[in-house]
């Protein structure tokens, strides 16, 4: 019995471990905030009869991550107790729940590998329930950076549990993969990829923690960019009096979650800045285009931007910045040998471009602006981008021709106001030349 519990949590291990959205983490953190919406809606005869405490056959209480109990069995002090009584009451106060993970996180213990990826989990949970303010985002990051380190620690025992003697205390990062294939298991080089994925979002995390300090000063509630969308259709439904009580806040939030919410209307006596509004959604997505498994965080954000006149092609420029990031990320895994986003990388970078020319047509039906030149030439960087890239994203000559002439336009606006970016716009000139002559090198 005990080879056989082995075998399946090792099998369990081997799934999902790396935290990209597209490995199911994101379908997690999804199916918990639809468990916590629909708990909400439970009349009160339910409400106690689930307060209850679930046990397996056991004995043991079940691992609920709607109550934190899923974390919160590992240090059973009298705060987390109550903490978690709390949370099976009200599961979508988030004030509770991020006490719970801070309390866990800070504690002097060194937890299982599982435990980790439920404090990540949990803590997205709180972003996707609308708190995207400093300390949800700063102990998201906390708990990102956590279970890296743990995950990499993981993998190198598991190595060198499975180590032969000439591999024993190599150094895998500049192992040669291709040769190392003759020798090993696919279940070891598969290991030593994943460790190396590992290491490298670990070491893009430096500073991370700072930046969300620096840069997330104000709460960015998922309210306020309902409402930002929703000024010009306030007439067409009617105003709701302000909720006083924090717990029935938390309530709230968690049905207009960022992802499937039900979006709540203010008093109209409330006012909204928009400017305001805007910076705090510009350092929340600079904050998670950085994070791989934050990208849809940002992408929401990025989305109730969309179609709010004032900053409708900013919204396309932050868009294009995320997808530009994330086939870094691609590009990252596929140099650590993992093969398997290879597919991923050009539509994604296809992406960027569509975002970006969303932005531009904004930026040339008007006179262009100071405030204007950081998007204009990252469009222009981008163009050069394709260009030199054009063979590993599998780029059509003419879909690269039309993409450098619009960067062209767009560095041209550029130089306009500041002469200092000609060298880039000789640059992309350059590129226009070489394009059109290379008759004995087709891009197809």
């Amino acid at each position: 019995m005990e080879k056989q519990k082995s075998s399946k949590k090792n099998v369990a291990h081997s799934v999902g471990l790396l935290p990209f959205a597209e490995a199911g983490w994101q379908n997690q953190v999804l199916k918990r905030i639809h468990q916590i919406r629909n708990q909400q809606e439970l009349s009160l005869l339910k409400k106690i009869k689930h307060s209850f405490p679930i046990s397996s056959s056991s004995g043991k209480k079940h691992k609920n991550p709607i109550d934190g109990s899923d974390v919160g069995y590992v240090y059973p002090i009298k705060q987390i107790k109550q903490l978690m009584h709390l949370l099976e009451k009200e599961p979508g106060s988030i004030d509770h729940r991020l006490h719970l993970v801070s309390i866990i996180s800070k504690a002097d213990q060194d937890y299982d590998l599982d435990v980790y990826k439920n404090l990540l989990l949990q803590s997205l949970t709180t972003l996707y329930l609308g708190d995207l303010g400093p300390i949800a985002l700063k102990l998201a990051a906390k708990t990102y950076c956590n279970y890296l380190k743990k995950l990499c620690g993981y993998y190198k025992i598991q190595l060198l549990k499975k180590s032969s003697d000439r591999l024993m205390k190599v150094d895998y990062s500049k192992l040669d993969l291709r040769t190392l294939s003759e020798e090993v298991s696919p279940e070891y080089l598969k290991m030593i990829i994943d460790l190396r994925v590992a290491e490298a979002l670990l070491e893009k995390t430096r500073g991370l923690e700072a930046a969300v300090q620096q840069k997330i000063r104000l709460p960015l509630k998922m309210e306020e960019l309902n409402r930002l969308k929703g000024n010009t259709m306030d007439s067409e439904s009617t105003s709701k009096p302000r909720i006083r009580a924090s717990s029935k806040v938390d309530v709230a939030m968690a049905r207009q979650s960022l992802f499937e919410g039900k979006r709540e209307r203010s008093s109209k006596s409330e006012t909204i800045n928009l400017n305001v509004v805007l910076r705090k959604a510009l350092a929340v997505v600079d904050i998670t285009k950085s994070i791989p498994l934050f990208h849809p965080i940002g992408l929401k954000v990025i989305q109730k931007l969309k179609g709010v006149g004032a900053v409708d092609h900013l919204a396309f420029v932050m868009e294009g910045r995320i997808h530009m990031k994330a086939m870094q990320h691609y590009l990252m895994r596929i140099e650590s040998g993992d093969e398997s986003c290879q597919e991923a990388v050009t539509p994604t970078f296809n992406k960027a471009v569509v975002a970006y020319r969303s932005a531009m047509k904004h930026y040339m039906k008007k006179n262009v602006q100071k405030k204007d030149l950081a998007s204009l030439v990252e469009y222009a960087s981008l163009a050069h981008y394709a260009y030199v890239c054009h063979k590993s994203m599998k780029l059509t000559k003419a879909g690269l021709e039309a993409l450098l002439k619009e960067g062209k336009k767009a560095i041209d606006a550029a130089v306009l106001i500041d002469p200092k970016y000609t060298a880039q716009q000789s640059q992309l000139i350059e590129d226009l030349n070489h394009l059109s002559g290379r008759h004995t090198e087709p891009i197809d």
